[in-house]
């Protein structure tokens, strides 16, 4: 089995690769099977099956430079289910940044992850925003 130690570096990877529109690098954190939930605060709820479709969908947000929020994630908490099976809780600031960095947002994420190809892989993840994405706070 991998060690455990490597899915909060899973998770901080796959944030970066979000904020530096990797596509290579975000792909890699997926199972091939994976699943990504979407609650936004006011409840609509979106589900997007298939690590290409999650792959389109980062995609669509790094068309003309990129997504302009950055995330910081924290306070991860690791929990093993089997030799090959996890859960993860994280937290998340989304922040724009600039002259003024400004907070526009935070979050958790709750992954289930499993082991593809010698690896640990994000197989389902549910985010969930906890306030609406207010973007343009920053100068």
């Amino acid at each position: 089995m991998p060690d455990l130690q490597e899915i909060p570096k899973l998770i901080a990877r796959i944030q970066t690769a979000v904020d530096c529109a990797d596509e290579k690098s975000f792909a890699a954190c997926w199972s091939t099977n994976a699943t990504l939930n979407l609650q936004f605060e006011d409840g609509i709820k979106m589900c997007i099956e298939g690590r290409d479709k999650i792959i389109g969908l980062a995609a669509q947000g790094w068309k003309d430079g990129g997504s302009p929020l950055r995330h910081i994630v924290g306070s991860i908490v690791v929990t093993a289910l089997g030799p090959e099976q996890a859960r993860a809780r994280s937290y998340a600031l989304y922040l724009v940044p600039g002259q003024r960095p400004a907070e526009v947002g935070s979050g958790y994420y709750d992954d289930n992850l499993i082991v593809e190809n010698g690896n640990w892989c994000i197989a389902e993840r549910q985010h969930n925003f906890l306030n609406p994405i207010q973007l343009g706070a920053s100068e």
